[in-house]
């Protein structure tokens, strides 16, 4: 489940809850009945789907 940009699980699992949250390349973890496209004004978002599908990457080399 590594490199998730929204993770939606149904479980009472703490440990797997746990496990989850502390996975640095999930983005957000929703528990329970929460459609993966909701958000709310105190969940953090990483802006438009376009940006995250087509990331641009600078290099320099010299």
């Amino acid at each position: 489940m590594r490199y998730t940009l929204v993770l939606g699980v149904y479980t009472e699992d703490e440990q797997l809850i746990d496990a989850l949250v502390d996975e640095p390349s999930i983005a957000n973890v929703y528990v329970g009945d929460h459609p993966t496209y909701w958000t709310d004004t105190g969940i953090p978002h990483d802006g438009y789907l376009a940006h995250f599908l087509m990331r641009t990457k600078g290099f320099i080399r010299g």
